[in-house]
């Protein structure tokens, strides 16, 4: 009976199926940056500056409140991603701290 009812959801609401595909998407380019993919160090070079990264884990966290009429769940992974972007701001404004720094800096 709930298979039904997901199915007559998907019709319904596109936008919700959608919008969980970026979350995802943007989740797996979150976890990339922070293991430094060659991927995203050629293509989303912001991701590996402090500024970069705290604002798009901030923007990320605010599209977690619209994604599926904001559960509970959602919710605290919003708030998580809101205090993370602001903790990765914080650091790399007035610490002087950014991922970038540690890629191109070498000690021999």
């Amino acid at each position: 009976m709930n298979v039904f009812e997901v199915l007559f959801d998907i019709f319904l609401y596109p936008g919700i199926l959608i919008l969980n595909f970026y979350l995802l998407v943007f989740g797996f380019m979150i976890m990339a940056s922070s293991f430094n993919m060659p991927c995203i160090e050629k293509n989303f070079f912001f991701l590996l500056t402090g500024m970069g990264k705290g604002i798009f884990n901030m923007f990320v966290g605010v599209v977690c409140f619209m994604a599926n009429e904001a559960s509970w769940m959602n919710r605290i992974m919003g708030w998580a991603l809101i205090l993370a972007g602001c903790i990765f701001l914080f650091l790399s404004k007035f610490k002087k701290m950014s991922d970038a720094c540690l890629l191109y800096t070498s000690d021999a």
